[in-house]
């Protein structure tokens, strides 16, 4: 089954707004089961989004479209939907009055034009929006299947997620599994071309590599008569490649990165605390987006200067001055003083030149130095980064986060 992604917005195609919506949605996709055929990002333009739909009709059967559901003259999604399709737009009074009620109990009125979020393509089944006011809606025409969700991140989650999957989920139906398995510390070309010899041989599995922040999302998805016949195609697939990149992998199940601490030391009754320099408490608001940290995560400093190094971790100022801050000799003191001060089981200490300015030839630019201790140990460790400041920000975290792993499962770094 084939499907394509249509992301509309002058804003993404201008670089003012960042497609993070067509990643999620492809990644689900191929989990179940599906062949994405295009990915398009088209401006708020009629012609050229009739022309986009018209030509993923071509080639593919469910179409999703992403955004342009607002309520202004510039969310023209709908209407180009009922051009291309052919089914003109009609008025849904029930929608209308909940869109009327909606924004009246938050603003007190409702603007004239909120109307047009009420009119939909003649057929449409509608696809609820719990926490918008744009509702989605899915119309079958021209023998495809075409989804309309609203821009927003969080809000086409919930409506992928809550609405659009079990739609597509009666589409397929041969029997399919996908398993996800997570992994750093590989590039991704090298990594697919090591990984072809295990998978080229098998006809009946799919599979699609997703980098991000230095992270690899291998998923393979399978189809077979049965769920034993799928298992049977997956399993050795999967241990030929725990067997060959066990210490690079850290889920098999799904779970971010900072998830896997969370469960590795609650798993060994360890509390972590973190000291960040460059990232700037990147590491912290990584760690507390996971639900329940506060089991195991006690709290981290912002040591951006140096005075607050010297004061609030204790590095000498000595060592500042001969080794600099950006040094292996900094991050372990950091490192010294986040323990004493802490008594945490565990520690992250961080400290680098994230640039663009600052850099030298000695010291470039992504030039990071990461400190972690356990119970059974402490070790700095050097990483140089390449792009701009949040990327190498970005990887610091996600490198710090690996070495701790690694430490907890007494695996060696390879950096």
């Amino acid at each position: 089954m084939k499907a394509s992604i249509i992301c509309i917005g002058t804003e993404l195609l201008k670089g003012k707004t960042i497609d993070t919506n067509s990643y999620y949605i492809a990644k689900e996709l191929v989990n179940q089961g599906f062949t994405i055929e295009n990915k398009l990002i088209v401006g708020d333009e009629m012609k050229g989004l009739v022309n986009g739909l018209n030509f993923c009709f071509s080639t593919s059967d469910v179409i999703i479209t992403i955004g342009g559901l607002g309520p202004t003259l510039d969310d023209i999604t709908r209407d180009a939907i009922a051009a291309a399709t052919g089914n003109p737009l009609e008025l849904n009074e029930d929608i209308h009055k909940h869109i009327q009620h909606q924004i009246e109990s938050r603003y007190k009125s409702c603007a004239a034009n909120n109307i047009r979020q009420a009119y939909f393509p003649k057929g449409s089944k509608i696809l609820p929006n719990p926490i918008g006011t744009a509702p989605g809606f899915l119309v079958e025409a021209l023998d495809k299947k075409i989804y309309a969700i609203p821009g927003p991140p969080l809000e086409m989650k919930l409506m992928f997620d809550n609405e659009v999957l079990s739609y597509l989920r009666e589409i397929i139906k041969v029997p399919t599994k996908t398993v996800s398995i997570e992994i750093i510390g590989l590039g991704e070309s090298s990594f697919e071309e090591s990984i072809d010899d295990i998978i080229k041989d098998h006809q009946n599995v799919i599979y699609g590599i997703y980098a991000l922040n230095g992270k690899l999302t291998l998923t393979l998805t399978a189809s077979g008569r049965n769920n034993e016949d799928i298992d049977n195609i997956l399993e050795p697939i999967i241990e030929e490649i725990k067997k060959r990149y066990q210490k690079y992998i850290y889920s098999l199940k799904g779970e971010s990165l900072e998830e896997r601490i969370f469960y590795l030391l609650q798993e060994k009754n360890y509390t972590l605390s973190t000291a960040e320099s460059c990232t700037g408490g990147l590491l912290a608001s990584v760690l507390t987006g996971v639900s329940g940290i506060s089991r195991v995560f006690d709290g981290g400093y912002v040591t951006y200067s140096n005075e607050f190094k010297i004061k609030e971790l204790s590095v000498a100022k000595e060592t500042i001055e001969e080794h600099g801050a950006v040094s292996k000799e900094t991050a372990m003191e950091m490192l010294i003083g986040l323990k004493d001060k802490t008594q945490t089981s565990c520690g992250i200490s961080i400290t680098g030149i994230a640039g663009p300015t600052g850099g030298t030839p000695e010291k470039p630019v992504g030039l990071v130095y990461i400190g972690v201790y356990t119970p059974t140990g402490m070790e700095v460790l050097k990483y140089q980064f390449y792009g701009p400041r949040s990327r190498i920000q970005q990887l610091a975290v996600y490198n710090g986060l690996n070495q701790l792993r690694l430490s907890l499962n007494n695996l060696q770094n390879s950096i």
